[in-house]
């Protein structure tokens, strides 16, 4: 999904549908829990692709 489809509402809607997505956000939204990330404990993460020389990490 594109950043400007990004709200509160949106993320929960989709989320609550069962359905899988990926979404852009911008490094300071709200939504981003970075705690998993500051552990540095990658079996945390349910797991990860790369992108563009970036790598994309799944959180649940």
């Amino acid at each position: 999904m594109d950043k400007g489809f990004t709200s509160k509402s949106n993320i929960e809607t989709i989320e609550n549908s069962g359905l899988k997505f990926i979404i852009s956000l911008h490094r300071n939204n709200s939504l981003i829990n970075y705690e998993k990330l500051k552990s540095g404990d990658k079996r945390l993460f349910d797991g990860y692709f790369e992108y563009e020389e970036r790598f994309i990490m799944k959180s649940s």
